[in-house]
């Protein structure tokens, strides 16, 4: 990942590289922010140090990730959405060397859980908390030196997974230098691009697609807050011809600008999408230019980005020329350079995705269809076992969105006494309809052993680090 210092230092200083709702940075500024956090770091990180980094404020996190990167530590990146028990789990994990963490943010003092979680630990923790005048205060904790990493790693990034105990995903550099050119050819970047970027930077996908704008010499729109009206104003302000979002945002984003300036939209050239299914009709959904390409992209925190669909109606991917994939017994498996090394300290956990010949489980089911070319069908670990039958969440999910009055669906199999699961429907719609009604559209298309047990309307769908929460879902029963 060193490539993305390189690059950044050999831009021109004035050349603007990331642009906010409140103002614009220039490569000058993030080279000038690097050094000074290189500056703070340089007597106290040996290579190897984990280091936690928990900054909503996107330019110092990116210029404290490359410096922590450059030194030769590993960033362990901590969202702002995590609480109490989240953040102090996640902790717990990763255990860092030194945490670089805001005071307060929405109201949540971070600064007191990380205080409470080093002062327990016996091992030396320093904690940086950044204060309201934007200067660091320094603190000292433990007694016992910590070990370093002896083996290669950029990243370790945490994800809840479907139980809710976090895993440490470990990237390595090679795996970030792939990415940048896999999202390169993607997204077609090149220097002239104005790209709006929303996506959790905390994650293996953000990280790489904001660093993927430093790599080309683009300029990245990146929004601090889902404030929809102030994201219009900023796509408007900076002329974005391209966009990487989740389905659900962009569509929001897109009803906001139909009112506000339509304009934005039409000087779209691409948008692609991630982090979420989306359908063969999500086009007829939104405004586009017609020539404006919808194209979404498949991978994992595992596996990195892996391959591409044009959004049309039939959605058939196109896997990456430089990744080996195969399909075995249905599901799609891959070996590619961008994959992740390993889940932090869980090898049982990490043998069960990935084989001793380094080919990645993806735990998706697919179809061939062609060279290099598959259908997505539905998760192996989702499916739902319904009274000895075997019920594909996504096949229930597209019936369910191609009724006028849903919004949004996921389909989760919730314990079930008798049954063994039974199928519950979360469903966002735009306009009362009770659940009978969608249980009767339902089986119109589907066998009745396939139809919800259970409907529930929710406000939204909650996510959580760009992907569905299944545990606040499935709290809901």
């Amino acid at each position: 990942m060193s490539v993305i210092v390189d690059k950044l230092f050999n831009h021109d200083s004035n050349h603007i590289v990331l642009s906010t709702f409140q103002r614009e940075f220039r490569a000058g500024d993030l080279k000038e922010n690097v050094r000074y956090y290189e500056d703070i770091l340089s007597e106290k990180v040996t290579k190897g140090m984990r280091i936690g980094v928990l900054l909503p404020k996107i330019t110092d996190y990116l210029s404290l990730v490359l410096a922590i990167n450059k030194l030769g530590a590993i960033v362990v990146p901590l969202s702002w959405q995590f609480r109490t028990s989240d953040l102090t789990t996640v902790l717990e994990h990763a255990n860092p060397h030194i945490i670089f963490t805001i005071k307060t943010y929405n109201d949540f003092s971070f600064d007191e859980v990380c205080h409470e979680w080093a002062r327990h630990s016996n091992e030396i923790t320093e904690v940086f908390v950044l204060d309201e005048q934007n200067n660091w205060e320094n603190f000292c904790y433990g007694l016992k030196k910590k070990a370093v990493e002896e083996e290669d790693m950029a990243f370790i990034c945490f994800t809840s997974g479907s139980t809710g105990v976090p895993k440490g995903i470990v990237i390595k550099d090679e795996a970030f230098d792939f990415s940048f050119e896999v999202l390169t050819d993607f997204y077609q970047m090149k220097p002239s691009d104005q790209l709006f970027l929303n996506a959790p930077p905390t994650s293996y996908f953000g990280v790489a697609a904001l660093l993927t704008g430093v790599y080309n010499g683009s300029t990245v729109s990146f929004p601090e807050s889902f404030d929809y009206s102030a994201i219009v104003q900023l796509m408007e302000r900076n002329h974005c011809n391209k966009v990487m979002s989740t389905p659900s945002i962009f569509k929001a984003i897109n009803h906001i600008a139909q009112s506000l300036n339509k304009d934005v939209l039409d000087h779209l050239e691409l948008v692609g999408l991630t982090g979420e299914k989306v359908t063969s009709s999500y086009r007829d959904e939104v405004y586009l230019h017609k020539d404006c390409q919808l194209i979404t992209m498949y991978g994992s925190s595992e596996t990195g980005g892996v391959m591409l669909c044009e959004i049309s109606e039939e959605l058939v991917f196109t896997v990456y020329k430089d990744i080996d994939y195969k399909v075995k017994d249905g599901e799609l498996v891959v070996k590619s350079p961008g994959q992740f090394s390993h889940y932090y300290n869980n090898p049982s956990l990490t043998d069960d995705i990935i084989d001793s010949n380094g080919w990645v489980y993806t735990g998706d089911f697919v179809h061939e269809k062609g060279a290099r070319k598959v259908e997505i069908v539905g998760r192996k670990k989702d499916m739902i076992k319904k009274g000895g039958q075997q019920v594909i969440p996504s096949e229930v999910e597209e019936v369910l969105l191609s009724h006028e009055s849903v919004e949004q669906a996921v389909v989760l199999g919730i314990e079930h006494q008798v049954l063994g699961e039974e199928i519950v429907a979360f469903v966002v719609v735009n306009n009362t309809i009770e659940q009978k009604e969608l249980a009767s559209y339902c089986a119109r298309f589907i066998a009745q052993y396939k139809v919800p047990d259970q409907v529930i309307q929710v406000y939204e769908i909650p996510i959580s680090q760009g992907k569905v929460d299944k545990l606040r879902l499935k709290q809901m029963v």
